[in-house]
């Protein structure tokens, strides 16, 4: 695995090149925002085109970040996923971005009106020729997002263990599981981890549950992202761990290399 990415929103400059710093090699930036929607609704950026152009640019170019993808919500209406195809094939073409990535959550599978099959059609139908990947939730529904998956390049489940809070969530104990639902597509994996709520989780510090996730999903993969870059703005010592992990990791395969 070489490859590790950082989903963040409207980032600055000085954002980018802190990803850079810290050894990130892709930078996956989110283009809007519609985690509470469910009925049909207008596809729009947050940004205008040029903004997001500059932050590609500069990540390239001036950051030595690798690859950028552009990370836009999904929802299973027909017009929606058409104007979000064109605008996002439009938009890695004028920026030189890697690719897109859907967020098919419950913007997706909760949503009002669905036409999964109709809208996944219409999306790639104006996206031909861009690079996409499907990301969701561990235990995914599999029937809804099968229509996206058929067509995609590659899976981005979400393995984000994080402490307990009013919901269940994914152990460690779980990752293997997450992993096989997700083989059931098909495709090759690039797997989401959580650079937030790391402290508290039982039996494990902030670090050790950090190592504990990558060490579960390096050999799974071609590389991973985590959520988010605000979170790790604000934490010192997910900063650290993650440099580290990254520098290690970079370390080993320079080696297998050699050897």
């Amino acid at each position: 695995m070489t490859v590790f990415g950082l989903w963040c929103s409207k980032p600055s400059f000085a954002d980018v090149q802190l990803a850079a710093d810290l050894g990130f090699t892709r930078l996956d930036c989110m283009v809007n925002d519609l985690s509470k929607q469910r009925s049909p609704t207008p596809f729009k950026l947050d940004w205008s085109p040029d903004a997001y152009r500059n932050v590609v640019a500069h990540a390239l170019h001036v950051c030595g970040i690798e690859e950028v993808h552009f990370t836009a919500w999904a929802m299973p209406h027909a017009v929606y996923m058409s104007y979000a195809g064109d605008a996002l094939q439009q938009l890695c073409i004028d920026a030189g971005a890697h690719g897109i990535v859907l967020d098919a959550e419950e913007p997706w599978t909760l949503a009002s009106k669905p036409d999964y099959g109709g809208a996944a059609a219409a999306f790639y139908q104006e996206a031909k020729g861009c690079r996409v990947g499907i990301t969701g939730i561990g235990y995914c529904n599999t029937d809804k997002l099968g229509p996206l998956m058929a067509s995609a390049d590659y899976g981005i489940p979400q393995a984000y263990v994080v402490r307990k809070r009013k919901v269940d969530v994914l152990t460690h104990a779980g990752i293997p599981k997450v992993i096989a639902h997700w083989r059931k597509f098909g495709k090759p994996l690039h797997i989401g981890l959580a650079a937030y709520a790391q402290s508290g989780i039982p039996g494990h510090t902030t670090k050790s549950a950090m190592r504990a996730t990558f060490a579960a999903v390096q050999d799974e993969c071609e590389g991973v992202s985590y959520w988010s870059l605000r979170q790790l703005k604000g934490n010192t010592l997910v900063r650290e761990t993650l440099r580290r992990l990254m520098e290690e990791s970079k370390s080993k395969q320079a080696k297998e290399g050699a050897a």
